[in-house]
């Protein structure tokens, strides 16, 4: 619904009562596959004086990206992407933990939706 409203006041600025669209945030960021140069611009910043920045401190503010990671590793070795992500679950066991979504809403089937039907008066007759 979001979504249609912005595009609604984006054609037209008036067309809901009491929005308005607002510009998007600048965002810096620096490109896929950069860490390598953003290192060496550190390493030639801290030779110069400028910086004391080290190679753990990048590493430590660093993301791996568990599917960039799995992805590289397939074009390497010369495998699918289930081998792949196989050998680095592999590899990276001890530092690799799975956290759950929270919960969201689905439209039940009918056969679902009469199931809980079923509940819903089995709960009321008790």
């Amino acid at each position: 619904m979001e979504e249609q409203w912005k595009e609604e006041l984006g054609q037209d600025s008036d067309a809901i009562p009491g929005l308005r669209l607002a510009p998007g945030a600048h965002v810096r960021e620096l490109g896929d596959n950069h860490a390598l140069e953003v290192w060496h611009s550190f390493k030639q910043a801290r030779a110069a004086g400028m910086c004391r920045f080290s190679l753990e401190d990048l590493l430590a503010a660093s993301r791996v990206g568990l599917t960039a990671l799995e992805t590289k590793v397939a074009k390497t070795e010369g495998i699918d992407s289930a081998r792949a992500r196989a050998l680095v679950n592999r590899i990276l066991e001890r530092l690799i933990s799975v956290r759950q979504n929270k919960p969201s809403l689905l439209r039940m089937t009918p056969a679902e939706g009469l199931e809980q039907q079923e509940r819903l008066v089995e709960r009321d007759e008790e």
